[in-house]
């Protein structure tokens, strides 16, 4: 089909891409296309010019309005430019074998006009205006520039940089849209795992002065899961990303290593009222990390008792940052304890515990 662009640009703002109401993948920092026709039977595909050259992925998003007494789940359809995934596409191609990884400053940006931050900020680095007026005119867009609006609690940039911070260069790159910070951090070879761990110069305007920080990026793999434990009915994974941007800046840096990712019916986790998306701290007042503390905390308390298992004292934490305390009794013959592994081959296995 043939069809326009009318518009790339950065959601910010009211525009944005707001947070689920469970937690859930949530892309940000990226700078979608908006066809002015889209056709109205296409879920995805490519977007090509009149030289068959490959300019954007058409892909579909997954949202929830941000409305609070209607949070309907949409799809829409944008496409994603071709710049964006192109690094990462040849660094696969000349060496297949290496595990693509991306590096970030854990933040989130959004897009400010630079008209209004001229009034507030007053005089502006002019190297930099420039630079932005030049991007922008050649998509056509509102001058506009790139401020922080958000910092993961648990983050690199976390004590560094602040929401409202505007970004002027990273890693000594002028930074004029949101691509420009990831072109700045681009490490494609994950080999080279020094050079990833370097800390990069980031020159911010801040309080109407320029701000230099050094922050060390963090270095993103991917979030698929290797190991699952079901331990009395709950089923336990290391805790996502998605899950610290999801809890804010008050409940991340409580939030523990192991996450109650679902309950399964009629297990003794839910006979004791315990409600899935929440933390486990806590295991008989020994600290839980990660899922090997489980695993070793149900096996000393198996020994203790053959005939029949003690109570275990769980102290969990919700999203909300409220602490809660369960006693559960486990149940090894209808729900014992499993662990679950894949391996290098995608192959998952299964061994049982108790």
């Amino acid at each position: 089909a043939e069809c326009k662009v009318s518009a790339v640009y950065l959601p910010s703002g009211k525009d944005e891409f707001p947070p689920w109401s469970v937690p859930r993948f949530r892309e940000r920092n990226l700078e979608i296309a908006v066809l002015t026709d889209t056709p109205e039977d296409a879920r995805g595909g490519v977007l090509c010019d009149s030289r068959g050259a490959v300019r954007a992925l058409f892909a579909s998003f997954d949202f929830q309005t941000a409305r609070r007494d209607c949070r309907e789940e949409t799809t829409e359809a944008f496409g994603i430019p071709a710049n964006v995934f192109l690094p990462m596409l040849e660094a696969i191609r000349k060496d297949a074998t290496i595990t693509p990884e991306v590096r970030s400053l854990d933040m989130e940006v959004a897009a400010v006009d630079l008209a209004t931050l001229a009034r507030g900020a007053g005089k502006l680095p002019k190297k930099w205006m420039q630079a932005v007026l030049q991007r922008c005119g050649q998509q056509g867009q509102v001058a506009r520039a790139i401020c922080v609006c958000r910092v993961l609690a648990t983050g690199a940039s976390k004590a560094k940089l602040r929401p409202g911070d505007v970004l002027l260069s990273v890693a000594g790159k002028t930074i004029a849209c949101a691509l420009d910070v990831e072109e700045a951090l681009a490490n494609p070879t994950t080999k080279r795992k020094r050079e990833a761990s370097k800390e990069v110069e980031i020159c911010v305007l801040r309080d109407q002065k320029e701000v230099v920080e050094h922050v060390t990026p963090s270095v993103l793999g991917s979030e698929d899961d290797a190991e699952l434990v079901i331990w009395s009915g709950m089923v336990l994974r290391r805790t996502p990303r998605c899950i610290l941007e999801r809890c804010g800046e008050s409940v991340a840096p409580r939030a523990g290593g192991v996450f109650v990712q679902c309950v399964l019916a009629g297990s003794p986790a839910e006979t004791r009222s315990l409600h899935p998306h929440c933390f486990l701290m806590e295991m008989n007042g020994k600290p839980v990390n990660t899922l090997s503390d489980v695993l070793l905390g149900g096996q000393s308390e198996k020994k203790r008792n053959e005939k029949r298992a003690p109570y275990v004292r769980l102290l969990l934490l919700d999203m909300n940052g409220q602490e809660h305390v369960r006693a559960i009794q486990p149940d090894s013959l209808f729900f014992p304890t499993l662990h679950l592994q894949r391996n290098s081959l995608g192959r998952w296995s299964c061994t049982q515990k108790d």
